[in-house]
């Protein structure tokens, strides 16, 4: 069985793809309104991150806080 496309990338290209998912997320959380319901957990979700720890883990030192304080700013 052959191994997925991604399997075969550089590792430059998955940090590359995953540093544009941390954007979008960014920009997500960002325009989410914490009143409503939106949380950090269905923003990484839908950006791909399944690990909501990872995320912030990666978050953090792209953005100098944590998502959960970007989500209600």
């Amino acid at each position: 069985m052959p191994a997925p496309d991604l399997w075969r990338r550089a590792p430059s290209f998955l940090l590359r793809r995953r540093a544009g998912r941390l954007e979008a997320a960014h920009a997500d959380l960002l325009a989410a309104d914490p009143t409503t319901g939106s949380t950090v957990a269905e923003v990484a979700a839908r950006w791909g991150f399944a690990h909501q720890g990872r995320f912030a883990a990666a978050y953090r030192p792209r953005y100098g806080q944590a998502p959960s304080t970007t989500l209600h700013t």
